[in-house]
Formats: structure tokens, sequence, C-alpha cells
């Protein structure tokens, strides 16, 4: 943007020689930081101890806040199109970034009240790979 001295100037030059042609340039583009792509856990998990699952759940949701999780559904009973389901719970989870994900899993706050899941249901967790926005 202009300010009023330099479009002052620039009229002054401008009257003093009508013929010159005064060039202003264009501000260069300011390279925006390439926006990491998020990442998302599916966790497939089948229930067989609801009590000391209980104890991993109770502590779940401050420490995945507090490291930029956002669950995006979950479900003990989703619709299925094809197959049989054999887990009693479906969760599906967003991370900004793979680092972010890796972060809230190996913090020390999450292996803490990781050890009543594992004690408590069995099943995968696939970590997908989304596309930059």
């Amino acid at each position: 943007m202009l300010s009023i001295p330099m479009i002052a100037l620039l009229a002054a030059t401008a009257a003093a020689a009508p013929e010159a042609t005064v060039e202003v340039a264009q501000p260069a583009a300011v390279a925006q930081p390439e926006a990491a792509a998020p990442v998302y856990l599916i966790a497939l998990l089948d229930i067989h101890d609801r009590e000391t699952y209980g104890k991993y759940g109770g502590g779940f949701a401050e420490i995945f806040r507090a490291h930029g999780g956002e669950i995006l559904a979950g479900s003990d009973s989703p619709d299925t199109l094809e197959g049989d389901v054999t887990w009693t719970r479906t969760v599906l989870i967003r991370f900004e970034s793979r680092e972010a994900l890796d972060e809230w899993y190996y913090s020390p706050e999450y292996q803490e009240i990781l050890k009543f899941r594992l004690a408590a249901s069995t099943g995968p967790l696939v970590v997908l790979e989304g596309r930059a926005p």
C-alpha cells in the first residue's frame, strides 16, 4: 500500500514529466507455510471388562484434549454395510499431524492409563494419513 507522501511524490513526478512512466513494484507474495496433513486413528476395540475399561475412560478425555485430539465419531453399535462387526467399540479420532498423535500416545500421562485399556480390551488401532488441505 502506498503512503500519502509516496503518492504525492509520484503525482509531482508525473506532473513535472508527463511522458515519463513511473513503475511501482508490487509487494512480493508472502509464502504461506504448507499445512501438515491431518492423521486419523481408528480404534476397533473388543471390550471384555467394562469396570477396568472405565478406569481408562475416566482419565482419557483430559489427556486427549491436552494433546489436541478430536473424536470425530464413536459407537458401540455401528451400522455395518458389509461384513461382521467382531468388536464392541469403534472410534474415529483426528490429530493435526502424526507428531501430535505420537506426542499423545507416547506421553507419560497416556501411558499411565493405557494399561487399563490393554487389560480390559483387545483390538487394533489403525493410523491413516490424511490429505493436506
